[in-house]
């Protein structure tokens, strides 16, 4: 698998993305990447935590973060996104 690293925007800023036909609300910087990114990597598996991990479930995403290191250090690639150049 591939992940993906990116900045963390306000929550109040983003948009909704459909996944399988269910809708999930990303940061603005993550909806910017997934725009940017979607014919380059659509058919490659790519770990997101904000969409990976059930952002509503505190006690998987208490445990999920702790293991980030190692889901970045074993995966193949990691793609980096800082952001839109007028960010």
């Amino acid at each position: 698998y591939k992940c993906l690293s990116y900045q963390w925007g306000p929550e109040a800023k983003g948009g909704f993305i459909k996944i399988n036909g269910k809708a999930y609300f990303v940061c603005r910087n993550l909806l910017h990447f997934l725009q940017r990114a979607r014919t380059r990597y659509h058919s490659e598996p790519l770990w997101i935590d904000a969409l990976c991990i059930d952002q509503d479930n505190n006690d998987e995403r208490n445990h999920e973060v702790q293991l980030m290191g190692t889901i970045y250090t074993q995966a193949l690639e990691v793609y980096v996104w800082l952001g839109e150049t007028n960010e």
